[in-house]
């Protein structure tokens, strides 16, 4: 009868963590995509650590890299802008050189689910 409480327990509370950590999805329409042109990334490493750090900004939805064309794809709310001297610093404690950011509405990247 124990064991039978504590797996229903166990049961029970991996569920409800489930349920917490289940990140909201957003609407596309409500999301601006930025693209950010970034001179140094040559490998995917260092597009994983640049990734990282930008998933973990309030309002960041999605981010992708494409390595060939130097730019990281970040997909936001619209409330979040991006000032040229943030992404600037952002990038240069990285060890790369940040060029330049266009914005568009909406988002084509896949949104984790």
């Amino acid at each position: 009868m124990k064991a039978l409480l504590i797996s229903f327990a166990l049961l029970f509370s991996s569920q409800v963590l489930a349920l917490e950590e289940a990140p909201v999805m957003a609407n596309i329409d409500s999301l601006t995509q930025h693209e950010l042109r970034v001179d140094g990334m040559t490998c995917p490493f260092c597009a994983a650590t640049s990734e990282k750090s930008l998933k973990k900004m309030d309002g960041v939805v999605a981010v992708a890299t494409n390595l060939d064309k130097g730019v990281i794809s970040v997909c936001t709310t619209k409330e979040v802008s991006f000032s040229d001297d943030m992404l600037k610093s952002f990038f240069t404690k990285k060890g790369f050189t940040y060029r330049s950011q266009s914005a568009i509405d909406g988002c084509s990247l896949d949104i984790e689910e």
